[in-house]
């Protein structure tokens, strides 16, 4: 069932499935951020984010800043 298979991800993985896979998202993000070949609209919607004001605000929130300036860092 749903509820098993999800409380066994987390016993496993230590988080919910929906957030492994955001999780494993933002790295990826973070990772396109760091080549610079991509803009943050690109990336959003490269990892499957349709709006790029949500994929900023889950960004942010994981992450520690907004995608801009990572990118920014990323760079100096």
């Amino acid at each position: 069932s749903h509820v098993y298979m999800t409380r066994l991800f987390n016993k496993r993985f230590g988080m919910s499935p929906n957030k492994y896979i955001i999780t494993k998202k933002l790295e990826y993000a973070c990772d396109l951020l760091n080549i610079g070949q991509y803009n943050i609209v690109e990336i959003a919607d490269k990892i499957g984010f349709a709006n790029v004001y949500y994929f900023s605000r889950i960004f942010k929130k994981q992450i520690g800043c907004c995608p801009s300036k990572y990118t920014k860092n990323a760079h100096l």
